[in-house]
């Protein structure tokens, strides 16, 4: 894998036919003016300023389609401020998340990008790791090379080795033997911030190191550019876990515990897993208590889109709010399918504590069930 990333600027300042066929749908979203992407917009209960908004955006984008204004710095810091959530994908009948990566591929292809973004692209390409660790995640889990239900792990839960090992364990108390071997980055952050063609290397670098068509996975964004952009049949593990519950019956010690759930966007927006996770948790002896934005409405962790590389502290009061929600049902216990939003929420449950009159715990779904089954 290179070093190197393959987007380099032009310096012809041109939309591509792509992105000008999306002004029927700009000039319906500025026409209806209906605003309810405005709602629930995890940036605008930051920022409050509607430019960030999905109509903002599409107005931004009318302008530069119009001539009004160019494709500069500016119009970048709109595109880019988003966390492509998909919430106001939910709220409206155009497809605004999509259009937003198909600009950022503009802006990528124009030299626009951010140096962060660059950087995180090129870790990628040159470690297979979105973190940057070279330790392959086959060496780490050597127990499990033989295997023969092929499990994904992904680059948040190799380097929190300890989370993985529980959520194998829970596999095989479920009959799974899990097999895990070499991978790298699915690069899905790679495609949400317009990278294209340095995405299309790591689709190529992946292919030669995971030879598998139908395999379950750990984390959600995963399994959805595996579904998405590479035609594999994955599935997120915890919907196997879900359609088998009826073969641990008899193993499970009910936790009585209070707990809220966060509905990750991949998982629940991308994917539809809405049921099943709340199904397992009920069925472990937790008492559920739903926050005020949940399945396709849920609030976003923050950390996706690349919003996380591309401005941190914006992410970060993005998760505070979502740890906000949790705290107002009473719940101690917040509960999520995915590592990504586990890492992130737990990092802002610790800047808010102060504010609250308990922390609010953040732990893994996996946790719960190796807890209940133990």
């Amino acid at each position: 894998m290179s070093p190197k990333s393959a987007a380099k600027p032009k310096a012809k300042q041109e939309l591509t036919e792509k992105v000008k066929a999306q002004l029927n749908e700009v000039e319906t979203c500025f026409g209806t003016s209906c605003n309810m992407c405005e709602r629930d917009c995890p940036i605008y209960r930051v920022r409050r300023n509607r430019t960030f908004t999905s109509r903002g955006k599409n107005r931004a984008l009318l302008g530069v389609l119009q001539g009004h204004y160019p494709i500069g710095k500016e119009f970048a810091k709109v595109v880019y401020t988003c966390a492509v959530c998909g919430l106001c994908d939910a709220r409206c009948a155009l497809a605004n998340t999509e259009r937003v990566v198909e600009i950022r591929r503009q802006l990528v292809r124009l030299g626009l990008n951010s140096p962060d973004q660059l950087k995180t692209v090129d870790t990628i390409k040159a470690t297979g790791d979105v973190y940057g660790k070279t330790v392959d995640v086959a060496d780490i889990f050597k127990e499990y090379a033989n295997g023969d239900t092929p499990v994904y792990i992904g680059c948040t839960y190799k380097g929190n080795e300890n989370e993985a090992r529980e959520a194998l364990k829970v596999l095989e108390l479920f009959g799974v033997r899990p097999k895990v071997g070499k991978e790298i980055c699915c690069g899905n952050v790679v495609a949400l911030m317009g990278f294209g063609e340095d995405f299309e290397d790591v689709k190529g670098s992946f292919t030669k190191v995971w030879p598998h068509k139908e395999f379950l996975t750990l984390c959600p964004s995963c399994a959805h550019v595996f579904n998405k952009y590479y035609g594999l049949k994955t599935k997120h593990a915890i919907e196997f876990v879900a359609e088998n519950m009826d073969k641990v019956k008899g193993r499970i010690k009910p936790l009585n515990i209070k707990a809220t759930y966060h509905d990750p966007c991949d998982l629940g927006r991308r994917l539809g897993v809405y049921d099943q996770p709340r199904n397992v948790l009920k069925a472990i002896g937790v008492d559920l208590v739903e926050m005020e934005l949940t399945r396709e409405f849920s609030h976003c962790c923050g950390a996706g889109g690349g919003l996380l590389v591309y401005d941190k502290d914006l992410a970060e009061e993005i998760g505070k709010n979502r740890i906000r929600m949790a705290a107002r049902t009473g719940a101690e216990t917040l509960v999520t399918a995915c590592p990504t939003c586990e890492t992130q929420l737990t990092t802002t449950s610790m800047l808010v504590r102060k504010e609250l009159p308990k922390r609010v715990k953040v732990v893994s779904i996996w946790s719960l069930l190796l807890k209940a089954l133990s």
